[in-house]
C-alpha cells in the first residue's frame, strides 16, 4: 500500500532488509507538483 501511495505521488519507495542487520526504507518524492494536476489514487 505504501508503494502505491508513493508511486501515485510520482515517487518511489525502496525497501531493503538484511537478516540480522534490520531494514531500510527510502521514500523519494518529487520536490513539488501543481495541485491542479494531482489526481486521487485510483482515479
Amino acid at each position: 500500500m505504501s508503494r502505491r501511495i508513493a508511486e501515485g505521488l510520482g515517487g518511489t519507495l525502496i525497501l531493503r532488509s538484511h537478516a540480522g542487520e534490520g531494514a531500510c526504507a527510502e521514500l523519494l518524492l518529487p520536490a513539488g507538483r501543481d495541485p491542479e494536476t494531482v489526481r486521487p489514487l485510483g482515479a
